[in-house]
């Protein structure tokens, strides 16, 4: 890890995983779309791929989208 890309892509990556494992083991399983979380690793890995590559604005915008998407579709911070 030598980029500022790729803390932020793992903290989001860890954050999504860590949501992700926490819901699968409530009870009453929690109904939530598994191709969401896909989609929030592939934003990462793309976001720090973008940012190992020299393409700044794209890496950022990818990251903050991808952040913006899990919040706004998993909502994360819901208690039930």
């Amino acid at each position: 890890m030598k980029t500022i890309y790729d803390f932020v892509s793992v903290g989001i990556f860890v954050f999504v995983a860590f949501v992700y494992l926490q819901r699968s083991v409530k009870r009453p399983p929690w109904k939530d779309n598994t191709f969401d979380y896909i989609l929030c690793a592939i934003g990462c890995a793309g976001g720090n791929w973008l940012g190992n590559e020299g393409y700044q604005a794209a890496a950022i915008a990818l990251l903050v989208l991808t952040a913006i998407y899990f919040v706004a579709r998993v909502h994360p911070f819901r208690r039930v």
